[in-house]
């Protein structure tokens, strides 16, 4: 299972976590869902990212978030992804803006509000988030969100395809 060095270290980990250090709070939520050198348990992850994300860590907040999003190892639940990643979003986490994108567009735990998701996208996008490049050439191409523009549709398509994204047919919001 774990190594004695590994174990040491875990242990360390876990000290320094259980007295409120926000960092290793985030590594022992990642060890938990990776199952990294310990038996992979969800519901450990969430308590642990729950915990850094309550005292603002971005990628804890995001990692929540999509957890709750596709429900692994817990019941899915929109409303508390929603939190989350807004959350993230917020403090300018592209992964957790890309994410907002897609649950406004195809109307995840939320009314679908194209116009939303656009900014949300763009937000991402301006990371250089590919996916989000490619949604917002989509959203250009079909005037979803946003007046329909070709040229700004090949604008974004362009970058996102030299960032190495691709669309699935019919999966244009999907990340």
């Amino acid at each position: 299972m774990v190594s004695s060095f590994d174990a040491e270290k875990f242990e360390e980990i876990r000290q320094e976590a259980e007295q409120g250090d926000v960092a290793a709070q985030f590594i022992l939520g990642r060890i938990f869902f990776k199952g990294k050198g310990v038996r992979r348990n969800l519901r450990e992850a969430v308590e642990w990212f729950r915990k850094a994300g309550e005292q603002g860590h971005v990628d804890a907040q995001c990692h929540l978030g999509k957890i709750y999003f596709k429900g692994r190892g817990i019941r899915r639940d929109y409303e508390e992804s929603l939190l989350w990643l807004r959350k993230a979003g917020e403090q300018g986490h592209a992964e957790a803006q890309a994410f907002l994108g897609r649950m406004y567009a195809k109307g995840y735990g939320v009314e679908q509000d194209f116009a939303e998701a656009f900014q949300w996208f763009q937000k991402a996008a301006e990371q250089n988030h590919p996916k989000s490049q490619l949604a917002l050439s989509v959203m250009y191409q079909k005037g979803e969100g946003v007046q329909k523009d070709m040229d700004r549709a090949r604008k974004w398509f362009l970058k996102g395809v030299r960032l190495g994204a691709s669309i699935r047919p019919g999966k244009a919001y999907d990340l």
